[in-house]
């Protein structure tokens, strides 16, 4: 995962990726809602708790036995969610968004949560983020991921650079992003960019009072110069997560965030 670009006189300054530790101030108990998320055997992506602890957003192709995002959804009882050192066992999976979001059911709540964005589709373009997950480092610098860091929770600073409908099969609507520092973002050495492991992870939204979550980690390119990320837009897919959830399984909680959402266009 991009965590910051590498000091001056190591690297070129905005070539690469830092492989240590996560920013000053930034630990662990930051974004507490973000946590592992992968198959019994693997905690190999990231995940977000969302709607009161209840479900977790997560990225399709994590969900999938092979394939990729369009691929042949894995039972529930063979996937996990890790949050602040507790396992959760998944109860339900909800994947027919046509893009790379799978929302599951957690079988007990979760112990923390991030609220959902709840502004309109379209409204993140050119917004700064940050983004949240337990990918990897390009720990030697040599432009590609690894190895090193993953399991690990780090954050970085990008801007939403476009808001498209993807070319990749089943990714669906995204956010689009750079790394590359030339293109105004204002985003200084905390510019990044997600890495292996990093997928399902969360795009963090700051709203003046609390970080909310805009976009779960899709892919990105190798860490170098000018690659560029994507993060599945949820704003673009508010009434289907609302709708996802069949009776009687909490659906009032999705079904606020709809209601809201839809206040705000």
């Amino acid at each position: 995962m991009g965590l910051a670009l590498l000091a001056a006189g190591i690297y070129p300054l905005h070539a690469s990726v830092t492989a240590g530790s996560p920013l000053t101030g930034e630990g662990t108990s930051d974004f507490p809602a973000v946590g592992r998320f992968g198959t019994t055997s693997s905690l190999n992506g990231s995940a977000t708790a969302v709607f009161g602890g209840q479900f977790a957003l997560t990225a399709r192709h994590l969900v999938t036995s092979a394939g990729g995002i369009t691929g042949e959804l894995r039972a529930a009882a063979d996937l996990r969610f890790w949050l602040s050192g507790t396992g959760y066992a998944v109860a339900e999976v909800f994947a027919s968004f046509n893009a790379d979001v799978a929302l599951v059911r957690l079988a007990s709540s979760a112990s923390a949560w991030a609220e959902v964005y709840d502004g309109p589709a379209g409204s993140e373009l050119n917004q700064i983020f940050t983004a949240a997950g337990f990918g990897q480092n390009d720990s030697d610098g040599d432009g590609r991921w690894g190895p090193g860091g993953l399991g690990i929770k780090k954050m970085f600073d990008n801007k939403v650079d476009a808001i498209i409908s993807s070319g990749m099969p089943g990714q669906g609507m995204v956010l689009r992003y750079d790394f590359d520092q030339t293109s105004g973002d204002s985003v200084g050495t905390r510019e990044g960019l997600q890495g292996n492991g990093d997928s399902g992870g969360g795009l963090f939204f700051w709203t003046g009072s609390e970080y909310q979550l805009g976009g779960v980690l899709s892919s990105a390119g190798d860490p170098i110069n000018g690659a560029t990320g994507s993060a599945v837009e949820l704003a673009a897919y508010t009434r289907e997560l609302a709708t996802a959830v069949p009776e009687p399984a909490s659906v009032s909680l999705l079904a606020a965030m709809y209601v809201v959402s839809s206040l705000r266009r």
